[in-house]
């Protein structure tokens, strides 16, 4: 093209070039963005936070700080992502519950802000739930009557919980005795934030049994709103192909707590429709469910891909689905046994088909979706068949932090995921894995990207022979979904029996970005293969990756040095070594953050690496034991009748240890190579359990 000189300066010519100069000042002024409206999500120990844009052309950045109580200045949050037209996503790590924060939200703009830049934002972060003293208390029990002026009693109690909880207002609590009760199935039962509806065990140590006998679901709940479900087993709930455990429709605020759940057809745990909810599609939702033991405790041996449940298999342990709402907690339950022990982001299908840049939420005024704000964390999961934690589908601000994963096909399967952000941060992946660590490969629409993605401070220790992470999507065929902005940052990846570091399949024109991380196997050819756009590069050492890939600047190769509890020790080379991530590990002791899940020295909170969960021992039931382990808080157990193994959990409180208490270098590796040995033991104890 020409230049300006070579252009005759008619009149003509002039005027045109003025024109499009005013339009063109009309158009910067036009793209000008303003602060729109911040949606914030307060949870117990995390928050997200949506910042909506008006007049912005996407080349903005918006910038979340925050300042607590005890802070003399603010602090940076993790960096906001747009995850679609006019709005931002972020979450803010290790709050402390009930506390007020100040945010201040800035956007900048290269083509001007309309308007203050900032915008201060008050929060208040959610306070450990306490149930108020009731205003009347209802009993049920076995040779109860479902009658007027039953149920006042204990000596004369309702017959059922569901017909107790028909003729239930706020504030009642309903203490159900022990004994088996037959399905139960409520719609439209509200309580208040202040005047919950309880329905509790009236004896904690003696778990009324709920038995769903092979109806659709074993305890329905439909149109619930703060509503409490405290220490039942619940059991039999239809079958494989479609029945239920709990089952919470179209709700909110509804609690599930204390209990054993298990062997209800295909989902021990469903929430779904939340959009639904009388009170309003974005008031669906926001559940807390904890201290659970969830468990398959009868599945048979069968042949197929891992992603085909056995017969008789509980497919999924907690599965979210269907617009199932936002803001759910779910906490320190132990989840076992399943084909995927957890699956809560949902509308996986519908995903596939959502293009970066779509719109998506409700409460951002455009999209039809309300999953956002998910929150998994200090959970233990056990022995799935496929995937430990499968966050599939559409979630925003989807918070993972904080979990052990005990022998998986796939601890973490992100195939698809969208529109995020999703953070995996301080999560523990243990045990023999049929693939690797993270999984990211999926069929779908090749023009839609499983996009932001998070993998922050987790260690991967692989007790069998195999890859530590497989780099596997956008291949040609059925896993042809390609990536956009997967971050890697100061994770531990160790397969120590034997297998390549990372094993690269896909053919996508984005990588992930690998920084800080601790790589190790005891391979020696080839333990690094990576795409250079036109075929697959081997290395032999870590230092050729490094250069060949251009990745992984401040990274690092060899043994990691944990000790028993995959915490480091004194001299292990994960200390010091990571990269600060603002907003993630800002509170790290030493001179820089630690590399894996665990802190050496530090006091903030760490993964657990022992079983949480409520006793599922129920009638005639007896309390588990570990492999070599000590038992968490509630420790799970094996069901009616038996005792069952803590699946080989490593010992230890889940604290940080004092440099005297921890393993040393030398015995470190050893004890990674007996997690194996230990991995094989309490897969053959869980057998047992049948």
């Amino acid at each position: 093209m020409g230049s300006l000189r070579h252009l005759r300066a008619t009149p003509r010519t002039l005027l045109g070039l003025l024109a499009a100069t005013l339009a063109l000042g009309t158009a910067a002024r036009a793209e000008a963005a303003a602060l729109g409206p911040v949606n914030v999500t307060p949870s117990f120990e995390t928050a997200g936070v949506i910042v909506q844009l008006t007049g912005d052309s996407g080349n903005e950045t918006v910038t979340v700080d925050v300042k607590g109580p005890k802070d003399a200045d603010f602090h940076p949050a993790h960096a906001a992502v747009l995850f679609e037209p006019h709005a931002f996503a972020t979450s803010l790590f290790e709050l402390a519950p009930g506390t007020d924060y100040t945010l201040r939200i800035t956007v900048a703009d290269p083509d001007g802000v309309t308007g203050s830049a900032t915008q201060m934002v008050a929060l208040h972060t959610r306070a450990e739930p306490t149930l108020p003293v009731p205003t009347r208390v209802r009993w049920v029990g076995p040779g109860g009557s479902d009658a007027a002026g039953a149920g006042t009693t204990k000596a004369a109690p309702y017959a059922t919980p569901g017909y107790a909880l028909s003729q239930a207002m706020p504030g009642d609590e309903i203490r159900v005795l022990a004994g088996s009760y037959a399905a139960v199935s409520a719609d439209g039962t509200h309580g208040t934030e202040a005047l919950p509806i309880v329905l509790r065990a009236d004896d904690p140590a003696q778990k009324p049994v709920i038995d769903g006998a092979m109806a659709g679901s074993s305890l329905y709940l439909n149109d619930a709103a703060y509503v409490v479900i405290d220490g039942f087993e619940v059991r039999n709930g239809g079958d494989d192909s479609g029945g239920h455990g709990v089952y919470l429709r179209a709700s909110s605020h509804v609690t599930v707590r204390n209990s054993f759940i298990h062997d209800n057809g295909h989902d021990n745990v469903l929430i779904s429709k939340g959009a639904e909810f009388s009170g309003g599609p974005l008031l669906g939702g926001f559940h807390l469910i904890e201290g659970n033991d969830i468990a398959d405790l009868v599945q048979e041996t069968c042949t197929g891909g891992s992603n085909t449940a056995c017969p008789g298999q509980t497919y999924y342990g907690i599965k979210q689905d269907n617009n199932p709402g936002g803001g759910t907690v779910i906490r320190k339950n132990r989840i076992r046994g399943h084909d995927d022990n957890t699956s809560p982001c949902g509308d996986e299908d519908s995903g596939r088909e959502l293009a970066d840049g779509s719109p998506v939420l409700a409460l951002v005024g455009a999209g039809p979706w309300t999953n956002h704000d998910l929150e998994i964390y200090d959970n233990t999961f056990e022995d799935a068949r496929d995937d430990g934690m499968e966050l599939d589908g559409i979630c925003v601000n989807a918070r993972i932090y904080r979990n052990t994963i005990h022998n998986a096909q796939n601890p973490f399967s992100a195939a698809p995921v969208m529109p995020g952000p999703y953070f995996f941060v301080r999560n523990l992946a243990t045990g023999n894995w049929g693939d690797a660590g993270f999984k990211m490969n999926t069929a779908g629409n090749s023009a839609v990207p499983s996009r932001h993605v998070f993998v922050y401070q987790n260690t991967f220790v692989r007790a069998n022979q195999g890859p530590a992470l497989h780099l596997w999507y956008a291949v040609e065929g059925d896993h042809n979904v390609p990536i956009h902005d997967f971050v890697f940052r100061n994770n531990v990846f160790a397969t120590p029996m034997g297998g390549v570091c990372t094993n690269a399949y896909n053919h996508g024109a984005e990588q992930p970005s690998f920084d800080g991380n601790v790589w190790w196997t005891t391979d020696t050819t080839q333990i690094f293969s990576w795409w250079n756009g036109a075929s697959n590069d081997k290395y032999d050492t870590f230092a050729a990756f490094q250069t060949g890939a251009s990745q992984e600047a401040h990274g690092a190769f060899g043994e990691p040095g944990l000790g028993a509890d995959f915490a480091p020790v004194m001299g292990s080379l994960v200390v010091d070594r990571g990269v600060l991530i603002p907003g993630i590990n800002d509170d790290f002791a030493g001179k820089a953050p630690d590399v894996g899940a665990f802190e050496l020295g530090g006091t903030g909170p760490m993964p657990s690496t022992s079983s949480s969960g409520s006793s599922g021992a129920g009638a005639g039931g007896g309390a588990a034991t570990g492999t070599g382990a000590t038992s968490g808080s509630g420790g799970g157990s094996g069901g009616s009748g038996g005792a069952s193994s803590d699946s080989g959990s490593s010992g230890g409180c889940g604290c940080v240890l004092s440099d005297r208490d921890r393993t040393s270098p030398a015995t470190a590796l050893f004890s990674l190579f007996a997690l194996a040995i230990v991995a094989r033991r309490s897969r053959a104890g869980r057998v047992a359990l049948k």
